[in-house]
């Protein structure tokens, strides 16, 4: 990368410790995949490998910003843009509260259309699937 100075590495790093966040909070959403387990955080402690793979990239995303330098283009960043990257990276569990909590519990959308519950609408045709035991023409 040519481009790579002070002020475009600001830039790089704040993605990427943005993105990486956003992962890691995914990570403890993905704890609870029923559309009825509203509170991710309930028996949080009780894996404890889980907890520290969660604080060992932390630490280590960490390093790698305030370390990384030119071979990893990153740059060291404030406590306040430290803190911004947590408050957007931990967006991604307001976003599955919301998905919880405001879609429908049986929402399939597909490229042929959207479905809830029995209500059914579709833009496309869905394919059929010949019946077994069905002969080819």
């Amino acid at each position: 990368m040519k481009d790579w100075n002070e002020e475009t590495g600001k830039h790089y790093s704040i993605f990427f410790n943005v993105f990486v966040l956003l992962q890691i909070f995914n990570e403890i959403n993905a704890r609870k995949l029923k559309h009825e387990e509203i509170n991710v955080f309930k028996n949080f402690f009780n894996n404890p490998l889980f907890v520290g793979i969660l604080v060992l990239t932390f630490i280590v995303q960490l390093s790698i910003i305030k370390l990384g330098g030119k071979s990893l283009k990153t740059v060291e960043l404030t406590l306040e843009e430290n803190i911004i990257c947590l408050l957007l990276g931990s967006l991604s569990l307001f976003a599955g509260f919301v998905e919880k909590t405001i879609l429908p519990a049986h929402l399939i959308v597909c490229p042929y259309g959207i479905e809830i519950n029995t209500w059914k609408f579709y833009w496309r045709a869905v394919p059929v699937e010949p019946e077994e035991g069905a002969e080819g023409a």
